[in-house]
């Protein structure tokens, strides 16, 4: 990494700190203009910078930022769009909680379609067999987990978002775009992936509780009442899901593992949304176990 890319990298990091302790202001009811301020500009100057920080104080500089659009133009596929558009619908939920059930869910489909978007490019019309196969499996495991405790334990919805078949709309669709993503930054191991897709539910299990979308019956473990089973669950259906696509398309990774990103922005919102709500061990130990995933992926990657 260069000079320019290195201020540009760290600078964008310090504007999204600045978001972040807006975001804790208007947690903790201390300031709420000062935060709703931070919280706001520092999500829209971080992705500024990260465009063009570097260029500061040059006299020429739009011969420079030019070139940078015209290379975004060529380069950026409608799914960055997406990915991006659901990170930046983050900044609203510390300004209104209230309002986190209808973020959540529009954030899903906006991954969803990022994935679908992300996979057509590469395998066409077939995305849509994946798409669906990933839907109906994983809504097909909630419905049987939901109603008689099977494979994750017992638990019920109670979600304030749309629903499907009592199933809150994120939840299927989660399946979807998370197994993508985590089979992407697996680079093609489903087992790797089923424990990516097990990192990540444990940071989603604390935040998903608090707001309502689900509960766990008495006799749980100390971890926010989830029993073991519910992690032994993900990882079998998460590994089941990749060994499905890769199974209904053997090439879809073969031109890149570039979704692995919507895994990664999940490894900085979720334990900062966790830490906003108070949840700080959660918040460790997702981004252990998920940091903890993506070297391995990297290593594994680095070694073939």
């Amino acid at each position: 990494m260069n000079a320019a890319a290195r201020t540009r990298v760290l600078g964008a990091a310090a504007w999204l700190g600045v978001a972040f302790a807006g975001a804790l202001l208007l947690r903790l009811g201390e300031a709420a203009v000062l935060g709703g301020m931070l919280a706001s500009g520092g999500a829209l100057l971080s992705v500024l910078w990260a465009f063009g920080g570097d260029l500061l104080g040059r006299a020429e500089w739009t011969s420079e930022a030019s070139s940078r659009l015209a290379w975004l133009r060529r380069n950026v596929e409608p799914w960055m769009v997406l990915v991006a558009v659901s990170a930046l619908l983050r900044v609203p939920v510390p300004l209104w909680p209230e309002g986190f059930a209808l973020i959540a869910t529009a954030q899903t489909v906006l991954l969803a379609l990022a994935a679908l978007s992300w996979a057509w490019k590469r395998v066409g019309r077939r995305a849509l067999l994946l798409f669906a196969a990933c839907f109906v499996l994983g809504l097909a495991v909630e419905i049987a987990g939901s109603r008689a405790g099977f494979l994750f334990g017992s638990y019920d919805y109670d979600p304030p978002g749309p629903k499907v078949l009592g199933v809150p709309l994120l939840v299927p669709l989660g399946w979807w775009w998370m197994t993508l993503a985590a089979l992407a930054l697996s680079n093609g191991k489903p087992v790797l992936a089923g424990a990516l897709m097990v990192a990540l539910d444990v940071g989603l299990e604390p935040l998903m509780t608090t707001y309502g979308f689900w509960s766990w019956a008495p006799g749980g473990t100390s971890y926010y009442g989830v029993p073991w089973t519910n992690f032994l669950g993900w990882f079998v259906v998460g590994a089941l899901l990749s060994w499905l696509i890769l199974r209904l398309t053997p090439i879809v990774l073969t031109r890149g593992t570039t979704f692995r990103v919507a895994y990664l922005v999940e490894l900085f919102f979720l334990p900062a949304g966790l830490l906003l709500l108070g949840k700080f061990g959660a918040a460790l130990l997702t981004l252990v176990l998920m940091g903890g995933g993506a070297w391995i992926s990297s290593k594994a990657a680095f070694a073939r």
